[in-house]
């Protein structure tokens, strides 16, 4: 049932059964709740191993699996060990974790500043020498009979 004003159309209000949304739980609450998972399943399931050889494939070395050469392990159940494990990954890898964060802030004053929108429209245009060719009108001029401009322009 809408109920119309002029050009605007309400709709009617809803309940609060349907105003119930299912919100998804945030990325580190999933990621968080995997982990002890898995943690809890190293208590319950065997361990095991397959044994490794190298084999010269396609002129590469590379080590591989032995087939039927699965066999039982000690098994070693994580607890408090998981909790460290995130640290230690942080410690081996803080070299690929900074230039992630530079990178990722290098892109963000790219997008703040435009420079990259600019870019672009630049090279479609022809560039400062204009030697390139013109992939777009120059400023000011569209179609006949707009007198919109670019909003980079």
């Amino acid at each position: 049932m809408d109920m119309r004003a002029g050009n605007r159309t309400f709709a009617p209000k809803k309940t609060s059964e349907q105003m119930k949304i299912t919100r998804i739980p945030h990325t580190f609450t999933i990621i968080s709740v995997v982990i002890l998972c898995c943690a809890a399943l190293s208590w319950v399931i065997p361990a095991g191993m397959y044994d490794r050889e190298t084999r010269v494939v396609n002129g590469t070395e590379r080590v591989v699996i032995v087939d039927h050469s699965f066999h039982a392990v000690e098994p070693s159940p994580q607890s408090w060990q998981v909790f460290g494990a995130l640290l230690e990954g942080f410690e081996q890898q803080a070299g690929i974790i900074a230039f992630l964060l530079i990178i990722g802030g290098a892109f963000q004053i790219m997008n703040h500043t435009r420079a990259i929108d600019v870019g672009i429209l630049s090279f479609l245009r022809g560039g400062a020498t204009g030697r390139a060719p013109r992939l777009l009108p120059p400023p000011g001029r569209g179609p006949p009979g707009d007198s919109r401009r670019h909003p980079l322009v």
